[in-house]
């Protein structure tokens, strides 16, 4: 393997996100020397996908970031932003010398805030019927497509992923509204239930704050799944993006919070410092996180000191499985977008692949060919077909799989 990657090429800083492309085995049973050649193969070939193509990383964002305004991302508390005392630079992952903008750092003192309008939001909101609340949000989905347009570059230019993946997000998201529109009317109306000796009655009621704990990589559709139907239900709450892709996402929710009464949506912005002490406040009656299993860990415990509702969307350990009867023209292009959509950064992508041993060169040779076709580019240029990774952390695990 060190023969095969130098390692003045491993460290370049935009090698993609490649876990969820390594062979670790094979189906069915296969020779140790064939599947260790075949495992240093995927790793030389995978990687260096990005390497040959590095320029178009800075040839597609040369003109296009410049010209764009610098956008802050603060608190929301009560429709207002509010400004911290610390921010920190949220750059171009296509093109790290472009600063995109600033992320508020704050503090438990802006948390507490945020929480206690959210808190005081609650006693009129839920009171509201669940017809006028649903009427209300839906008001709030228009805004989020209206701005598709505007803030789907601009995820872009924070995150690194492409365009169309970009819109997707946002069309995922989009999509919430009428789902859960179509199912929350009857979902909150009692259920009555009886026999010779009891009668009950099941009463739905709202929990009360929300605090909604969201990802970088799909940030809009995994927050609209958490505030849609909290807020349609009767809730207020309180959400906390990434710092690795805030911007778009903030100035989402400041737009939605604008249509709903005042202090329905709140954001707060920043590091851990911030996500305990949402997580620890005893306002906040549920708490919605999306992330990785050890920041999910943290979650619940500190969730536990007030005995919150704790929901955890956690990481993914997702094979594809290729028999020999499998038409591989046809199964190909859906293969590489299990596997490469978001440049592999989103937990349902396909991290390991069993490969029948009797189709298994052919497969190889196969995959290599429609790979070597990828463009890694910035994701505002169209001729891209894979964006570079988001943040530093991602790009160093990347090197310790290929170490």
């Amino acid at each position: 393997m060190s023969q095969s990657c130098p390692k003045s090429r491993r460290n370049q800083w935009f090698i993609f996100f490649f876990k969820n492309f390594f062979f670790r085995q094979y189906f069915l049973k296969q020779p140790r020397a064939k599947v260790c050649s075949a495992i240093c193969k995927t790793f030389y070939f995978g990687t260096f996908i990005a390497l040959k193509n590095a320029q178009n990383l800075r040839r597609g964002a040369g003109k296009l970031a410049d010209s764009l305004r610098e956008i802050r991302a603060d608190f929301i508390i009560n429709n207002t932003e509010v400004a911290t005392a610390e921010y920190a630079e949220v750059r171009d992952p296509g093109r790290l010398d472009s600063i995109v903008g600033k992320v508020a750092l704050g503090s438990a003192k802006e948390v507490d805030q945020a929480v206690r309008a959210a808190h005081q939001a609650f006693q009129s909101w839920r009171k509201l019927d669940v017809e006028q609340r649903i009427s209300q949000v839906l008001v709030a989905g228009e805004v989020l497509k209206e701005s598709i347009a505007e803030l789907a570059p601009l995820l872009v230019r924070e995150h690194g992923g492409l365009l169309r993946e970009a819109n997707m997000d946002f069309n995922a998201a989009y999509a919430n509204f009428k789902n859960f529109s179509a199912v929350v009317a009857s979902f909150m109306q009692p259920e009555q239930r009886e026999d010779d000796i009891s009668w009950i009655s099941i009463e739905k009621r709202p929990k009360g704050v929300v605090a909604a704990i969201v990802p970088w990589n799909m940030p809009v559709v995994l927050t609209m799944m958490k505030v849609v139907p909290a807020l349609m239900t009767g809730n207020t709450i309180v959400v906390k993006p990434s710092p690795n892709a805030p911007l778009a996402l903030t100035t989402l929710l400041q737009r939605m919070a604008a249509v709903l009464p005042e202090g329905v949506i709140n954001v707060v912005n920043g590091g851990a410092e911030v996500g305990e002490a949402l997580t620890k406040h005893e306002l906040v009656r549920k708490v919605a996180f999306t992330g990785g299993c050890n920041t999910g860990r943290k979650v619940f415990v500190n969730s536990a000191e007030t005995f919150k509702g704790v929901t955890l969307e956690l990481g993914g350990n997702d094979p594809a499985i290729i028999l020999k009867d499998a038409k591989l023209e046809e199964l190909m292009p859906r293969l590489l977008r299990g596997i490469f959509t978001r440049t592999g950064q989103v937990c349902y992508a396909i991290k390991r692949i069993y490969v029948d041993e009797e189709i298994l060169d052919t497969f190889y040779e196969m995959l290599c060919i429609e790979t070597d076709k990828f463009r890694v580019g910035h994701g505002l240029d169209e001729r891209s077909t894979l964006g570079p990774v988001n943040n530093a952390a991602q790009y160093k695990f990347v090197q310790h799989l290929l170490a």
